[in-house]
């Protein structure tokens, strides 16, 4: 997630990082890329908190866009 230019999360998407609940070293670099994209702190704090909501990803700087309306589901 941390790697494009764009990037844009539902009003119902959860973000976090499974492997610290379950104990694991993270894997594919994306704990490094959250370091360069947020600080070394902002991105341990991130690494070890639960899963956070969209208005949090935009002021934390994860997304670039949260869109307001939801999309139905057919």
């Amino acid at each position: 997630m941390s790697w494009c230019d764009l990037r844009v999360m539902a009003n119902t998407a959860r973000a976090g990082y499974l492997q610290t609940k379950m104990g694991v070293v993270t894997g594919w670099g994306g704990a490094s890329r959250l370091r360069s994209l947020l600080g070394p702190s902002a991105a341990l704090s991130l690494l070890t908190s639960p899963r956070i909501l969209p208005p949090e990803c935009l002021s934390r700087g994860l997304i670039t866009q949260h869109p307001i309306m939801r999309i139905s589901q057919p």
